[in-house]
């Protein structure tokens, strides 16, 4: 799925991001602010400790303490080291398009259970993680095509080193058993009609 795949949000969250993307491309036609935006689908990495896909880093970090942890959703997910995402950031900053060009960031793009065999393999342990059936309500499988072509060859962590920078960091600071245990918010069923719709923008 490329950047020209018509955009339909079906969440408040898809709407505002959509709106984002829209008020990007009028400042940039009518005022001439150069502006680019990216599409990163779950960002994981040091200090991820917020909202619905920080599970990700979460369960890693639970399973890294001997924890168990239950992901909040199941599927197809695109996951892309904060680094990653950080980097093409700074090279659109850099150098941006006068058109407001919004790009697709692939990452990893993995079934659920792998990304959990993958924290295990991180870890060292087994058993600890476990995912839901509900899949997110976003497509998953994003070409980069374009931000490759305008700002590549750019490459992207393997995520079992991805997840083991990550816990170094922690662990470095000495917050492996300090990192966030948020207290678990009552979430509503992920809505299955919406599953495949192009949300636009970060998590």
């Amino acid at each position: 799925m490329t950047e020209t795949h018509p955009v339909d949000p079906q969440s408040l969250y898809g709407v505002f991001k959509a709106a984002n993307e829209r008020m990007a491309r009028t400042y940039a036609r009518d005022y001439g602010v150069r502006v680019n935006g990216l599409r990163p689908y779950i960002v994981y990495g040091p200090g991820r400790e917020e909202g619905l896909t920080a599970d990700i880093n979460l369960a890693l970090l639970a399973a890294a303490r001997g924890e168990r942890y239950r992901i909040g959703f199941g599927g197809d997910v695109a996951l892309h080291h904060a680094e990653d995402v950080a980097a093409l950031f700074t090279k659109l900053a850099l150098a941006p398009s006068d058109t407001g060009q919004v790009y697709n960031v692939r990452g990893t793009v993995l079934p659920m259970p792998d990304v959990v065999r993958a924290i295990e393999q991180a870890t060292g342990t087994h058993g600890l993680v476990e995912v839901t059936d509900e899949p997110l309500p976003i497509a998953a499988d994003l070409s980069d095509d374009a931000v490759q072509r305008d700002y590549g060859p750019f490459a992207y962590h393997a995520l079992v080193e991805g997840f083991r920078e990550t816990l170094d960091v922690y662990s470095r600071a000495g917050a492996h058993g300090q990192a966030r245990r948020p207290r678990r918010k009552a979430r509503g069923r992920i809505r299955r009609r919406h599953h495949g719709s192009l949300r636009s923008g970060p998590s």
